[in-house]
């Protein structure tokens, strides 16, 4: 048997890590703990998570070993989660706009930044009935939505002689 012995003077070698993306407002997390710089020294041999998120954006992450030499910097363009939506109304311009039941302006109507997903538009306008349509805004995409809204009014012809008297209600 031979003794072990540990000699507490050997330094731990450290290399160190650098996550960045595209995004200004990303949050970049190591070992699921939040790194504000996006910088971090490591132990070398080690591995370790990293995530980054930003709002209307995917999330990216991955597993990075920590090796010895260069530093290690992992670059991201994350890739967006959102699209817009251009609202227009038939035959008329002008309709109220509700996006999920929400007022947002009138027609035309084009959108800032919508997080993609399914969204429920519904266009009002005094002559015409409401109408309402699902839409869906996909990924870096804008999607182009034409509402026909019928007539709520009629035309009414008269004919008459020239001396009669014409009453509505």
């Amino acid at each position: 048997n031979v003794p072990l012995v540990v000699n507490s003077n050997v330094a731990q070698r450290n290399n160190y890590l650098t996550i960045t993306s595209d995004q200004p407002n990303a949050s970049i997390y190591i070992d699921d703990q939040y790194v504000s710089d996006g910088f971090k020294s490591l132990a070398i041999g080690t591995t370790h998570s990293w995530r980054i998120e930003c709002d209307m954006y995917h999330t990216e992450s991955g597993t990075v070993k920590i090796t010895d030499g260069e530093p290690i910097t992992i670059e991201k363009q994350l890739r967006p989660a959102y699209g817009f939506i251009n609202i227009t109304s038939e035959p008329e311009d002008g309709a109220v706009v509700f996006i999920n039941n929400k007022k947002v302006g009138t027609t035309p109507y084009q959108s800032d930044k919508m997080a993609s997903g399914t969204y429920n538009i519904r266009v009002v306008k005094d002559m015409y009935k409401t109408t309402e349509q699902t839409f869906t805004i996909t990924d870096g995409n804008t999607t182009d939505a034409i509402l026909d809204m019928a007539a709520n009014f009629v035309n009414l012809t008269i004919e008459t002689d020239a001396n009669s008297d014409i009453y509505i209600d």
